[in-house]
């Protein structure tokens, strides 16, 4: 099927380009929170992208181990996404 209309190939264009753009972000927030996570000495559980105040921040979470016998600690920490 060819589209002809030239608004609704913009739209679709920057529709897929929007979609495309969005994992890129995710996969940093994924790499900050890895990061993030090995310098406590803990496991990355979720790393999400937000956004807050007209700023997009990592919202991460990670466990780290317990002490004397103590269950796993669950961390969470918002780092600004650049």
């Amino acid at each position: 099927m060819k589209v002809r209309n030239p608004m609704i190939r913009l739209l679709t264009l920057l529709l897929v380009a929007g979609s495309l753009a969005a994992p890129a972000r995710a996969a940093d927030c994924n790499t900050l929170g890895q990061a993030i996570a090995a310098q406590d000495g803990g496991t990355l559980q979720v790393a999400t992208e937000q956004s807050r105040g007209g700023q997009t921040i990592c919202v991460v979470v990670y466990t780290v181990p317990g002490s004397n016998g103590q269950p796993p600690r669950r961390v969470e920490r918002q780092v600004p996404a650049n």
